[in-house]
């Protein structure tokens, strides 16, 4: 009889260190190595590797150029904050703007003209042509609260701006050597 043992601690080892803790930076494994644990996107793979909800509920074209998006209800950042269709729109906006980035996250927003508020829940992604493609496209920016405004990527780095709907909670990281996460129990 194998009698299970319960960690206190998980302690996960990667190949590389996490070289910054900014979502939107970069789209190199080392900068978002940590963010799929922290954040969520508005659509997630299947085992399959077709598009499932995550923070999107649903999405359909409206006309070529038009995506109706509900999002899900009732998600709060890790901050108590709730999430809404202001910060999808914020984090596709933030995405498109990230000075400096070694490989910037803006090819995933290129094809938006620009993002429609509905209501909290819904919004609407006009692109700038037919983009069949354009839920897997934005589906990989993950979202942070709109609260966030003018942070910078040394906000992020410093921890003061990581505020996210993952799984995971940030609670420190120094650089080249570990990122601690706490459990979301939300």
């Amino acid at each position: 009889l194998i009698t299970p043992v319960l960690a206190v601690d998980l302690v996960m080892g990667r190949s590389t260190p996490q070289s910054v803790l900014d979502p939107h930076y970069t789209v190199q494994p080392t900068g978002t190595a940590i963010s799929a644990d922290i954040y969520d996107r508005l659509v997630g793979f299947g085992l399959d590797l077709q598009l499932k909800p995550a923070l999107a509920l649903s999405w359909e074209p409206v006309d070529d150029l038009t995506w109706e998006i509900k999002l899900r209800p009732d998600v709060k950042f890790h901050d108590g904050s709730a999430f809404d269709a202001n910060d999808v729109a914020y984090s596709l906006e933030r995405a498109t703007t990230m000075p400096d980035s070694p490989s910037p996250v803006v090819v995933n927003v290129a094809a938006v003209d620009h993002v429609e508020v509905i209501d909290d829940l819904t919004l609407r992604i006009v692109a700038k042509a037919p983009t069949p493609l354009l839920m897997n496209q934005i589906g990989q920016i993950y979202i942070v609260p709109s609260e966030t405004g003018e942070a910078t990527t040394a906000d992020f780095n410093s921890g003061k701006a990581v505020i996210g709907t993952g799984p995971y909670k940030f609670q420190s990281w120094i650089p080249n050597e570990e990122v601690k996460v706490t459990a979301n129990a939300d």
